[in-house]
Order: C-alpha cells, then sequence, then structure tokens
C-alpha cells in the first residue's frame, strides 16, 4: 500500500472544501493519520489493535467537529495505570448533523485507502441514528460498538418519560448496566434467560410504581434488545479481541478536553481553529518519535517493540536508507515466544524510490529538506571535493562577516566543528517541518535546530554557545545560506569585559529616594459584609443534581456528609435548598455585589442552622420525585432532631 510518493515532501492537511446547500464541510487529515488508522485498526492482533472511535465535539467554534480518535498501541502513556495513548485523528468541521454529511469524511477515508472498507475491525460512537447509519453504510465489513454511557442515557431518558420513580429507575439501570446485568452476560442463552427473568420483575415494579400497565419491558425487547447483546455487551467486546469489558467513549470524550484545553477554553473562528489543531497534530507525532529515540516524550515504547527503540547515538549511525528501511520494516515479526507483533504497513516498498531519498545536508540550497549522500553509491572524490569547496566557502564567509565581532579563534572553532559535523553526516531531518535533529559532542541527546518565519535560526536550550553567544556550530551547518539567515542583531555587538569591577558590583548601593509621590499602595479585599438571614423563602428537601457541590453552611461537600462520624449514604443523594442573599467578590470593581441565589446545605440540623439561627425543621418541604422510603424518613428524623 502506498499513501504518497517520496518525492512529494509535503503533506496536505485541508482535503476537501466543500459549500453544499449553503453549509461549508472542511475535512481534514494527514498521511500520518491514515496511516496509524490502517497500523493501528486494521490489524487483527489482540491487545495490539485499537477502535475507531467516531465523535462530535461542540464548542470549538460557530460549527461542528466530527473527529475520529484511535489509539496507538506501540506506546504507553506515563501515567499509572499505564494506558496506550488516544491519538487525534481525521476530522471534519460542518454546520448540519445529518447522515449525507457524515458520509462526507468517511468516504474520502476510503476513497484514500480502499481497503479500509474490508480491513477495518471496528469502530465506536454514541446512538445517534444518523451517525450509526452513515458508519455502516461505508464500513459494513467492521463490527459497531455503542457507548455504554450514550445507551444508559437513553435508558434513563426513556424511564423520565414514563415517569417512573428515581429508585425504580436506579433499579433498572442497575439490572441492565450494573456489575451482573445484562452487559456482563457470558453467552447469548444466558442473556435470554436474564432477560426473561427481568422481565417479570420490571413489569411488576412499574405497575406497584405508576399504576399503570406495564409498558417498559415491551419497548426494551423490541428496540433496545439487540443492541445491546451486539454492540454493547462485554460479550460483544471479548469476541472481536477488544477486551473484557463494555466498551465507552472515554477515548474520544478525553480526546475532546484535549482539543479544549490546546484551545483555551474558548471559541475560534474556522481558519485559526485549523492552524491551532496542525499545531496539535504535530505535536502529537513529535511526541510519538521522540519516545522511539528515547527522547523527552509523554510516551514510553511498550516492551513488546523496545527492540526498535533506537538510542540518539544510534540514530546516525545509519545512513539515511538504512533508517527508512528498518521504519517501514514489517514489525510484524515473531518474537521469542512465537507471538505474533503487530503488523506495519510498508509505506514505502519501492527501492528505487528508497535510493532517491532526499536527506543530506550538502550544498543544498533547498532549507525545506536535508541531502544524505549515500555513501557507497558516491564517488569519494567527488564528494570529498564538494565538502572541501564547501568548508572553504564556510571559513571564508565566517572571517569576513563575522571577523568583527568574533575572535580568530573562535571563528575556527566554530568552522572547525560545523566541518566535522558535516564531515561525519550528524544531521537528520527534525520531527517537524523546517527542523533539524544535530549530534552533540557533550552529550547522547541531539541538538533541535529550528528554522523560524522570518528566516532566523535557533538552537534548543541545551547548547551553550547559542545562549550565551545566539550562534553555535549546530545552527551553522543546518543553514544553506550561513549569512544570510543570521540577523547581526542576534549576535553580542560589545563581546569583552564590562567597565566596572567586581567589587563595585557588589558594593553597589541604591541610593534612597526622597520623592514622596514613589509610594507602591496595596488595596486589601474589603471585608465581606454582614448577611441578614431571610426566612420568607421555603427550605426544600431535594435530590443531589446538576452541579450541586458544596455545603453553604460547613463549605464541604455536600456528598462526603457533615463529618466523617455521621456520615450517611443519603448524603450522597438528598439535601436542603433555601434561596437567600449573599455577597461576592467583583475583582474589576474592587466591591462585594450583593446577590439572591440558591444556596445548598446538608440535611444536618446545624449545617443549616448556622446561617440561619430562626429555622424549623418542621417547615421543610418536600419536593422530590418519589415518595420517601423508610430509610428516607428516619434518616431525616435523626438529622433533623435538635
Amino acid at each position: 500500500m502506498k499513501l504518497e510518493s517520496v518525492e512529494d515532501c509535503t503533506d496536505k492537511f485541508i482535503r476537501c472544501y466543500s459549500l453544499d446547500e449553503d453549509s461549508p464541510k472542511v475535512i481534514l487529515f494527514t498521511n500520518d493519520q491514515v496511516d496509524d488508522i490502517v497500523n493501528f485498526c486494521c490489524n487483527d492482533v489482540d491487545g495490539h489493535k485499537s477502535l475507531l472511535y467516531v465523535d462530535i465535539t461542540f464548542q470549538l467554534g460557530p460549527f461542528f467537529v466530527m473527529r475520529l480518535t484511535y489509539k496507538n498501541t506501540t506506546l504507553y502513556t506515563k501515567r499509572d495505570p499505564a494506558t496506550c495513548p488516544l491519538m487525534v485523528g481525521p476530522m471534519m468541521l460542518g454546520m448540519l448533523k445529518d447522515k449525507s454529511t457524515y458520509l462526507t469524511l468517511f468516504q474520502k477515508l476510503t476513497a484514500q485507502v480502499p481497503g479500509l472498507k474490508l480491513y477495518l475491525q471496528g469502530y465506536s460512537s454514541d446512538s445517534e441514528s444518523a451517525l450509526r447509519q452513515a458508519l455502516a453504510q461505508e464500513f459494513e465489513k467492521s463490527l459497531s460498538f455503542l457507548c455504554k454511557l450514550h445507551a444508559q442515557k437513553n435508558i434513563e431518558e426513556k424511564c423520565r418519560k414514563l415517569r417512573f420513580s428515581k429508585s425504580l429507575t436506579d433499579i433498572i439501570i442497575n439490572d441492565i448496566f450494573g456489575s451482573g446485568g445484562l452487559v456482563m452476560a457470558d453467552s447469548v442463552e444466558d442473556y435470554r434467560d436474564h432477560l426473561d427473568a427481568l422481565t417479570s420483575k420490571w413489569d411488576y415494579l412499574e405497575f406497584k410504581d405508576t399504576k399503570k400497565t406495564p409498558s417498559f419491558s415491551t419497548y426494551f425487547r423490541q428496540y433496545k434488545s439487540s443492541d445491546i447483546l451486539n454492540h454493547v455487551s462485554a460479550k460483544a467486546s471479548r469476541a472481536a479481541g477488544f477486551g473484557d469489558s463494555v466498551q465507552t467513549n472515554n477515548v474520544p470524550e478525553s480526546a475532546n478536553a484535549l482539543l479544549k484545553r490546546w484551545q483555551g477554553f474558548s471559541s475560534k473562528d474556522m481558519s485559526t481553529f485549523i492552524d491551532d489543531v496542525k499545531e496539535l497534530i504535530d505535536k502529537q507525532k513529535s511526541d510519538v518519535r521522540r519516545a522511539f529515540l528515547g527522547l523527552e516524550s509523554p510516551y514510553v515504547v511498550r516492551p513488546e517493540y523496545q527492540r526498535y527503540e533506537k538510542s540518539p547515538s544510534e540514530f546516525f549511525e545509519d545512513s539515511p536508507v538504512a533508517h527508512i528501511q528498518r521504519t517501514n520494516d514489517g514489525v510484524h515479526k515473531t518474537d521469542g515466544a512465537g507471538n505474533n507483533g503487530p503488523k506495519r504497513v510498508l509505506i514505502l516498498d519501492d527501492e528505487d524510490e528508497l535510493e532517491n531519498v532526499d536527506v543530506h545536508p550538502g550544498s543544498s540550497t533547498n532549507s525545506h529538506s536535508l541531502c544524505f549522500v549515500d555513501e557507497d553509491s558516491a564517488d569519494p572524490s567527488t564528494s570529498r571535493s564538494a565538502c572541501s569547496s564547501e568548508f572553504c566557502d564556510l571559513r571564508t564567509i565566517c572571517s569576513k562577516e563575522l571577523g568583527s565581532m568574533f575572535s580568530a579563534k573562535d571563528l575556527n572553532a566554530l568552522s572547525s566543528k560545523a566541518e566535522q559535523l558535516i564531515e561525519d553526516n550528524s544531521i537528520r531531518k527534525g520531527f517537524e517541518s523546517q527542523s533539524f535533529l544535530v549530534r552533540s559532542s557533550l552529550s547522547c541527546t541531539p541538538h533541535y535546530v529550528k528554522h523560524l518565519a522570518s528566516g532566523k535560526y535557533i538552537c534548543d536550550k541545551a547548547c551553550i554557545g547559542f545562549n550565551t553567544r545566539k550562534i553555535c556550530s549546530h545552527k551553522r551547518k543546518t543553514s544553506p545560506d550561513p549569512v544570510s539567515s543570521m540577523n547581526r542583531n542576534e549576535t553580542n555587538q560589545q563581546p569583552g569585559p564590562k567597565p566596572g569591577t567586581v567589587g563595585e558590583l557588589f558594593h553597589y548601593q541604591a541610593e534612597p529616594s526622597n520623592d514622596p509621590l514613589k509610594i507602591t499602595i496595596r488595596r486589601s479585599r474589603p471585608d465581606k459584609p454582614a448577611v441578614a438571614p431571610i426566612m420568607s423563602t421555603p427550605f426544600q428537601l431535594i435530590d443531589i443534581t446538576g452541579r450541586i457541590r458544596k455545603c453553604a453552611g460547613c463549605r464541604k461537600d455536600l456528598k462526603e456528609g457533615p463529618d466523617d462520624f455521621s456520615r450517611h449514604d443519603m448524603d450522597k443523594k438528598l439535601c436542603i435548598r433555601h434561596k437567600e442573599h449573599d455577597f461576592v467578590f467583583i475583582t474589576s470593581y474592587h466591591h462585594w455585589k450583593k446577590t439572591f441565589e440558591n444556596k445548598h446545605y446538608h440535611v444536618f440540623l446545624n449545617c443549616v442552622k448556622g446561617r440561619n439561627p430562626a429555622f424549623d425543621s418542621c417547615s421543610v418541604q418536600i419536593a422530590l420525585n418519589h415518595t420517601l422510603s423508610g430509610d428516607e424518613i428516619a434518616f431525616l428524623k435523626e438529622r433533623m432532631e435538635a
């Protein structure tokens, strides 16, 4: 399989832009992302393959983003527990959420790699009908998985429409998605037997709760049972080789959070968003490559693939052709235990193309790529002659242009080191465009040189020469023109000792100022005004839902209880709500602003009376969507008695 020719050094990111029915659609992906999907989502090795996760994201701009996500199964994250890192895949920006819009991205991918239609192992999505139909049409040979959490929300929504109490809804959800629920059935027979037993149970509880003819079990068998068995259950995941757990959309949700953090949690216009996402994808690509070189990276190579890991010093020993051949070697070889590793697709499989790879710095005038000469095929005399001519030019230009800034000794040392590094073939193309890896003589970690858009070259922080003088041999040897790319303002215009002795510097004392205007005034936050208790608004007993977090009385988490000694399971479910006055500090105006808002308290007399001394527990209104059980009544009496 071949995605691009070696001569084409560019990798497009914007693959398609269209205006259908006045609605823009922009498709974004790189060849590397498609290669990864082929490598990680199309192999059939248990434990080394990834699902293709599909999700829709909002709040990134005036558009929605349909994004594909996958796992890089050759790496682990450095977090505990170690997991395969998620990778942001191809995506589409659009305005409409329908089947034809979703198909645009999938059809673009299968046009790029037709084999995806046949060999994609499986995909996971939410329960949106249009998205599922588009995926099923384009990847009809692949296994379809549904997110357990989305399926659970759909069941909860159906229970709400049927006006079930919260207690009955919780029972049904636990029967389906709990640790011993339907989703954990070991076989089809076990699933059906369990469902038959639950049908009678649900009918009895529904009639007892609503006093109406039971209908939920019929709805579940007709519309949900097949999806739960074939697309949600652990049995389906286990049979497909994706582990022994129920599939969820935690991976794409984590990618959503990653994108929003990268964007600074702010909405961007389409062009800015595309630029930002490209930078994120380039960073992930760089982190993966750095992991295989043993450089600083958030990832580590899995033990099964550590034989392909190269130390920074070994990276420069191979010729470029050997390096590319090793990189694209079939990594699906049998290890010592007789197990097969994941299959890698040979992207470069033409020997003629391998011989034409341009990666030697030589005297090429193209600053976008390096171009190494193959030592076996090149004429030694020609190569030596070219190098000698280049070295002579380098010394002449440095002496002429930089002679007024550096001593002859420094210039000779700089030129000699640059010549030696070029002669030793110590440059490799970096992980990003316009960047290079240069062998270091003092460390096993190579230096990272980058060509900026302004035309300047910068070296990394570990380079002492660049940090002190803004010029170094690594920078000089990666630049096609040693002088034109360097701005004279980068260098120290006044080298040598500075006026003043060391003693003068250490004994210098600032003269005291008598200017009365030079006084620093710091404004401290004014005291918070006292809040007058309000008894005209009702105290209500409610369920803890949404963004209810803190107790206004003791300032502790509501679900943690008022203290460790009196903590009760009911603290996680119930609280008291009261609308009252408070003050919030407005920093920009430096004053307290009065508010009138809901406050929430533990079901505990002391918490409520701390802000409302006249509180009467007998006046609490019940605002629950279910009747109180015996345990709940006993809990209220215990907590609210003086």
